[in-house]
């Protein structure tokens, strides 16, 4: 057993992390104050450096833009000639957005272990703390970043993934983004990675599905299967402006296509349809929805995002879903909201989809007293929806990879959803909720968009006079 220790010791936290692959091993020193306080610091062992057996120091490795607080060293990997180190503090893309440094040996000379490349999000935001947690396999490095934003803007953490020679020979580019499937806030998706070839794995140590921070894993292929895409439906200049409606399955919608009123008994549990009636011209890889559904409707939930979006393209293991529900509503009414996202694709070229249809389906419970809500979709303004309903990055479609790059913002429409009671029992004759009364004399259709036929029965002891009702059924068929 060998004890290492600093060449410049004492320095700080020496240890804290540690990382070996076959004869290199990395240690970070994350409170060094190697350029300032807490700048922090890595170092390099190799075996037999000074020796048969022996592990001698090598290299101190700094940031280049080295500054106090960035906290160096807080996470490390290495794989073959390749050593990440984590600074989770450093703030050049925001107040401790955090950054990751790939070194290379023989970068600046034989032997040498050379700054390679500054790892940075492409969308970084302040207090994302990437770097949480580095790994690296040959060619593929994953970051933590342990309360990045998902889709929502829910600050849920994810990882990001580098390739070597991605943008260009020798650089390493960011590829995909990885969020957990059913991630919530404060989840800490991030908190440590891993990964071998072509897998990735993701700690998120205060996920609580399983009880107050039980905390979770998630394994992700990294190499993703993509499904054939819809051909294209329109030439792109006779393509209709992106546009996302709402619809219901299980009630009565005053249109079966557009409806802008749908009735649904009370306590009756239904889908509320998101629709993409037309997606954009060239198509998109990424998309997303985010409904505010107030506080008459009741959501449930499936056990993960991927068994609510229905879009065709999207990879299951990219879908991302975040609720914001107050249990206080007279405190801030317009919380209960649910978003949805996922991408087509974990590596480029991403597939590009041209799907038109259902996008997910959500399932609402109505009120058990009558009431009647507005279910709207919120609109994406840049990084916050116009509204004031919760940060949000909106309902759109991503027509290139990226948190808050191109996107084109479809019409929504919104949707009034009346939780009714079933009409009261006339002559006798008890309606059901799928019953209406109809005056006397008023054409009582045989066909409508769903398919009812109508029939009608006398009520009343004393037969019909200019008062009376017609009861039109709808029937199954």
């Amino acid at each position: 057993m060998k004890k290492l220790t600093a060449s410049d010791a004492p320095t700080g936290s020496f240890g804290f992390t540690v990382a070996v692959a076959g004869g290199t091993a990395v240690i970070g020193a994350s409170s060094a104050d190697a350029g300032g306080f807490a700048t922090g610091a890595a170092y390099v062992f190799q075996r037999d450096q000074g020796g048969a057996d022996n592990w001698g120091e090598v290299k101190k490795l700094a940031a280049s833009d080295a500054q106090a607080d960035d906290s160096f060293g807080w996470s490390v990997a290495v794989s073959g000639d390749s050593v990440v180190v984590g600074a989770i503090q450093e703030s050049a893309g925001g107040l401790y957005a955090g950054a990751a440094y790939v070194f290379q040996r023989d970068q600046g000379g034989a032997s040498n272990w050379g700054e390679a490349k500054k790892l940075t999000a492409a969308d970084a935001q302040a207090t994302d703390f990437f770097g949480t947690s580095v790994a690296i396999s040959g060619d593929t490095v994953v970051v933590g970043a342990l309360l990045a934003r998902t889709f929502p803007g829910y600050q849920t953490g994810m990882a990001f993934v580098f390739q070597r020679d991605e943008g260009g020979a020798g650089n390493w580019g960011e590829v995909t983004k990885l969020a957990a499937s059913d991630g919530e806030k404060v989840d800490q998706f991030g908190f440590s990675a891993g990964v071998d070839g072509n897998t990735a794995i993701v700690g998120a140590n205060l996920e609580d599905d399983g009880g107050s921070y039980a905390g979770a894993a998630y394994v992700s292929d990294l190499l993703l299967t993509k499904p054939t895409p819809t051909p294209l439906p329109c030439a792109p200049q006779g393509c209709p402006k992106p546009e996302m409606i709402l619809n219901v399955q299980g009630g009565t919608c005053d249109d079966a296509a557009t409806p802008t009123t749908c009735d649904v008994p009370i306590g009756a549990t239904f889908t509320l349809v998101i629709e993409l009636r037309a997606s954009p011209p060239a198509g998109y890889v990424s998309a997303q929805s985010f409904i505010h559904y107030g506080n008459d409707l009741i959501y449930n939930p499936s056990a993960a995002a991927a068994d609510e979006i229905v879009w065709p393209d999207c990879e299951p293991t990219l879908a991302v879903r975040a609720r914001f529900d107050n249990t206080n509503p007279s405190a801030n009414p317009t919380d209960y909201t649910v978003n949805h996202g996922c991408i087509s694709g974990g590596l480029p070229s991403f597939l590009v989809s041209y799907y038109i249809g259902d996008f997910a389906h959500i399932s609402l419970t109505c009120s058990s007293a009558e009431s009647t809500t507005m279910v709207a979709q919120l609109p994406y303004d840049g990084l916050f929806p116009v509204t004031t309903i919760q940060s949000t990055s909106g309902s759109a479609f991503g027509t290139t990879y990226g948190h808050h790059l191109p996107v084109v913002v479809p019409n929504l429409s919104d949707l009034t959803i009346n939780c009714v009671a079933p009409p009261p029992p006339v002559g006798g004759v008890s309606l059901g909720a799928d019953a209406a009364l109809l005056p006397l004399g008023t054409a009582a259709s045989s066909s409508n968009s769903f398919g009812v036929l109508a029939w009608a029965i006398a009520v009343g002891a004393v037969g019909l006079g200019s008062g009376a009702w017609w009861v039109r059924k709808r029937l199954a068929g």
